[in-house]
Protein backbone atom coordinates (compact mmCIF):
# COMPACT_ATOMS: atom_id res chain seq x y z
CA UNK A 1 0.00 0.00 0.00
CA UNK A 2 1.08 3.10 -1.24
CA UNK A 3 2.36 6.34 1.31
CA UNK A 4 -1.12 8.44 -0.21
CA UNK A 5 -3.38 5.67 -0.16
CA UNK A 6 -1.89 5.11 3.55
CA UNK A 7 -2.83 8.12 4.42
CA UNK A 8 -6.12 8.30 2.95
CA UNK A 9 -7.35 5.40 4.96
CA UNK A 10 -5.84 6.97 7.79
CA UNK A 11 -7.82 9.93 7.58
CA UNK A 12 -10.63 8.38 6.89
CA UNK A 13 -10.80 6.16 9.85
CA UNK A 14 -10.06 9.00 11.92
CA UNK A 15 -13.00 11.01 10.63
CA UNK A 16 -15.41 8.08 11.33
CA UNK A 17 -14.22 7.77 14.79
CA UNK A 18 -14.84 11.39 15.55
CA UNK A 19 -17.92 11.21 13.81
CA UNK A 20 -19.42 8.40 14.87
CA UNK A 21 -18.13 9.52 18.82
CA UNK A 22 -20.27 12.66 17.72
CA UNK A 23 -23.04 10.67 17.08
CA UNK A 24 -22.87 8.96 19.73
CA UNK A 25 -22.88 12.07 22.18
CA UNK A 26 -23.05 11.55 25.94
CA UNK A 27 -23.47 7.91 26.06
CA UNK A 28 -19.90 7.51 25.23
CA UNK A 29 -19.05 8.01 28.85
CA UNK A 30 -22.09 6.37 30.36
CA UNK A 31 -23.05 9.77 32.66
CA UNK A 32 -25.20 12.61 31.13
CA UNK A 33 -23.49 15.89 29.97
CA UNK A 34 -25.35 17.61 32.33
CA UNK A 35 -24.73 15.66 35.26
CA UNK A 36 -23.01 17.59 38.49
CA UNK A 37 -20.79 15.66 41.42
CA UNK A 38 -19.52 18.77 43.55
CA UNK A 39 -17.80 16.10 45.29
CA UNK A 40 -15.19 15.12 42.27
CA UNK A 41 -14.84 18.16 41.16
CA UNK A 42 -11.39 19.01 38.77
CA UNK A 43 -10.48 15.44 39.27
CA UNK A 44 -7.56 14.80 36.29
CA UNK A 45 -8.30 11.70 33.90
CA UNK A 46 -9.12 8.20 35.53
CA UNK A 47 -10.52 5.03 34.68
CA UNK A 48 -14.39 6.67 35.67
CA UNK A 49 -13.83 9.84 34.03
CA UNK A 50 -11.36 9.45 30.91
CA UNK A 51 -10.76 13.35 30.26
CA UNK A 52 -11.59 13.96 34.08
CA UNK A 53 -14.37 16.28 35.35
CA UNK A 54 -14.66 20.05 35.31
CA UNK A 55 -15.34 22.79 37.82
CA UNK A 56 -18.96 21.33 38.48
CA UNK A 57 -17.78 17.76 38.48
CA UNK A 58 -19.16 16.96 35.16
CA UNK A 59 -17.71 14.53 33.24
CA UNK A 60 -15.43 16.37 30.53
CA UNK A 61 -15.71 13.21 27.60
CA UNK A 62 -19.81 13.30 28.15
CA UNK A 63 -19.39 17.01 27.43
CA UNK A 64 -16.90 16.82 24.59
CA UNK A 65 -19.11 14.26 22.83
CA UNK A 66 -22.12 15.81 22.83
CA UNK A 67 -20.80 19.19 22.07
CA UNK A 68 -19.51 17.41 19.26
CA UNK A 69 -22.97 16.41 18.21
CA UNK A 70 -24.41 19.25 18.52
CA UNK A 71 -21.65 21.00 15.99
CA UNK A 72 -21.83 18.54 13.89
CA UNK A 73 -25.17 18.72 12.73
CA UNK A 74 -25.46 22.67 12.70
CA UNK A 75 -22.49 22.12 10.34
CA UNK A 76 -24.26 19.58 7.96
CA UNK A 77 -26.98 21.42 8.28
CA UNK A 78 -25.53 24.29 7.40
CA UNK A 79 -23.53 23.22 4.90
CA UNK A 80 -26.23 21.20 2.99
CA UNK A 81 -28.35 24.67 2.78
CA UNK A 82 -25.75 26.49 1.61
CA UNK A 83 -25.26 23.52 -0.81
CA UNK A 84 -28.61 23.63 -2.37
CA UNK A 85 -28.83 27.53 -2.79
CA UNK A 86 -25.53 27.74 -4.17
CA UNK A 87 -26.09 25.41 -6.26
CA UNK A 88 -29.21 26.24 -7.71
CA UNK A 89 -28.34 29.87 -8.47
CA UNK A 90 -24.99 29.26 -9.37
CA UNK A 91 -26.31 26.70 -12.19
CA UNK A 92 -29.07 29.50 -12.96
CA UNK A 93 -26.29 31.89 -13.39
CA UNK A 94 -23.54 30.19 -15.50
CA UNK A 95 -26.35 28.78 -17.67
CA UNK A 96 -28.37 31.84 -18.54
CA UNK A 97 -25.55 34.16 -19.02
CA UNK A 98 -26.01 37.87 -20.14
CA UNK A 99 -27.70 40.66 -18.55
CA UNK A 100 -28.84 37.88 -15.74
CA UNK A 101 -25.51 36.28 -15.21
CA UNK A 102 -24.38 40.11 -14.47
CA UNK A 103 -26.98 40.77 -11.94
CA UNK A 104 -27.28 37.63 -10.37
CA UNK A 105 -23.63 38.02 -9.54
CA UNK A 106 -23.81 41.68 -8.39
CA UNK A 107 -26.15 40.44 -5.87
CA UNK A 108 -23.49 37.78 -4.54
CA UNK A 109 -21.19 40.43 -4.70
CA UNK A 110 -22.77 42.26 -1.99
CA UNK A 111 -23.51 39.74 -0.33
CA UNK A 112 -19.94 38.48 0.00
CA UNK A 113 -18.63 42.08 1.11
CA UNK A 114 -20.78 41.98 4.32
CA UNK A 115 -19.65 41.38 7.49
CA UNK A 116 -19.88 37.48 7.97
CA UNK A 117 -20.26 37.79 11.90
CA UNK A 118 -22.54 40.41 12.03
CA UNK A 119 -24.51 38.73 9.42
CA UNK A 120 -24.82 35.56 11.33
CA UNK A 121 -25.75 37.52 14.57
CA UNK A 122 -28.33 39.99 13.49
CA UNK A 123 -29.94 36.37 11.91
CA UNK A 124 -29.75 34.17 14.42
CA UNK A 125 -31.57 37.32 16.53
CA UNK A 126 -34.39 37.54 13.74
CA UNK A 127 -34.45 33.80 13.38
CA UNK A 128 -34.85 33.28 17.12
CA UNK A 129 -37.86 35.96 17.02
CA UNK A 130 -39.50 34.61 14.49
CA UNK A 131 -39.93 31.01 16.10
CA UNK A 132 -40.61 31.76 19.33
CA UNK A 133 -42.99 28.93 19.75
CA UNK A 134 -40.47 26.42 18.86
CA UNK A 135 -38.46 24.72 21.57
CA UNK A 136 -35.16 26.42 23.05
CA UNK A 137 -32.17 24.03 21.70
CA UNK A 138 -34.17 23.54 18.23
CA UNK A 139 -34.50 26.93 17.91
CA UNK A 140 -31.22 27.88 18.26
CA UNK A 141 -30.11 25.21 16.13
CA UNK A 142 -32.09 25.93 13.50
CA UNK A 143 -31.33 29.66 13.76
CA UNK A 144 -27.76 28.52 13.43
CA UNK A 145 -28.23 26.47 10.51
CA UNK A 146 -30.01 29.13 8.23
CA UNK A 147 -27.68 32.07 9.29
CA UNK A 148 -24.32 29.88 8.59
CA UNK A 149 -26.01 28.57 5.22
CA UNK A 150 -26.66 32.28 4.44
CA UNK A 151 -23.36 33.50 4.79
CA UNK A 152 -21.55 30.22 2.81
CA UNK A 153 -23.93 29.66 -0.21
CA UNK A 154 -21.93 32.48 -2.31
CA UNK A 155 -18.44 31.08 -2.17
CA UNK A 156 -20.60 28.09 -3.79
CA UNK A 157 -22.31 29.53 -5.98
CA UNK A 158 -19.57 31.44 -7.71
CA UNK A 159 -17.64 27.69 -7.92
CA UNK A 160 -20.96 26.52 -9.96
CA UNK A 161 -20.89 29.70 -12.36
CA UNK A 162 -17.30 29.28 -13.07
CA UNK A 163 -17.67 25.55 -13.79
CA UNK A 164 -20.45 25.40 -15.47
CA UNK A 165 -19.51 28.94 -17.78
CA UNK A 166 -16.19 26.56 -18.60
CA UNK A 167 -18.79 23.17 -19.44
CA UNK A 168 -21.19 25.06 -21.34
CA UNK A 169 -18.77 25.72 -24.03
CA UNK A 170 -17.68 22.11 -24.55
CA UNK A 171 -18.46 20.17 -27.53
CA UNK A 172 -20.90 17.05 -25.66
CA UNK A 173 -22.95 20.11 -24.08
CA UNK A 174 -23.26 20.87 -28.18
CA UNK A 175 -24.05 17.49 -29.14
CA UNK A 176 -26.67 17.47 -26.66
CA UNK A 177 -28.14 20.56 -27.78
CA UNK A 178 -28.03 19.13 -31.51
CA UNK A 179 -29.99 16.42 -30.47
CA UNK A 180 -33.07 18.73 -29.51
CA UNK A 181 -32.62 18.16 -25.25
CA UNK A 182 -34.08 20.14 -22.86
CA UNK A 183 -31.85 22.92 -20.84
CA UNK A 184 -32.91 21.47 -17.81
CA UNK A 185 -31.80 18.01 -19.26
CA UNK A 186 -28.49 18.92 -20.51
CA UNK A 187 -28.03 20.92 -16.86
CA UNK A 188 -29.17 17.59 -14.97
CA UNK A 189 -28.00 14.53 -16.71
CA UNK A 190 -24.80 16.26 -18.35
CA UNK A 191 -23.52 19.40 -16.54
CA UNK A 192 -23.85 18.08 -12.81
CA UNK A 193 -22.11 14.77 -12.92
CA UNK A 194 -19.28 16.45 -14.57
CA UNK A 195 -18.90 19.19 -12.34
CA UNK A 196 -20.02 17.36 -9.49
CA UNK A 197 -16.28 17.09 -7.98
CA UNK A 198 -14.86 20.55 -7.25
CA UNK A 199 -18.17 21.44 -5.90
CA UNK A 200 -18.68 18.36 -3.45
CA UNK A 201 -14.99 19.16 -2.82
CA UNK A 202 -15.63 22.38 -1.76
CA UNK A 203 -19.11 21.41 0.53
CA UNK A 204 -16.50 19.37 2.46
CA UNK A 205 -14.61 22.37 3.36
CA UNK A 206 -17.67 24.03 4.21
CA UNK A 207 -18.14 21.63 7.07
CA UNK A 208 -14.99 22.45 9.42
CA UNK A 209 -15.56 26.09 8.14
CA UNK A 210 -19.21 26.15 9.74
CA UNK A 211 -17.80 24.41 13.19
CA UNK A 212 -15.10 27.46 13.35
CA UNK A 213 -17.81 29.69 12.98
CA UNK A 214 -20.36 28.32 15.15
CA UNK A 215 -17.22 27.92 18.14
CA UNK A 216 -16.35 31.88 17.55
CA UNK A 217 -20.22 32.86 18.09
CA UNK A 218 -20.26 30.68 21.33
CA UNK A 219 -18.10 33.59 22.47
Amino acid sequence: MSGVRLTGVFGALLIAALVALSLAGDRVAGVRFDAQDSEHALEPPSRAHWLGTGALGRDLLARVSEGARVSLLVAVGATTLALLIGLGYGLLAGWVGGRVDGWLMRIVDVVYALPDVLVIVLLIEVLQGTLAAVPDIARRVAALVVALGFVGWVGIARLVRALVLQAREELWVEAARALGLRDRRILLRHVLPNVAGPILVAAAFQIPAAILAESTLSF
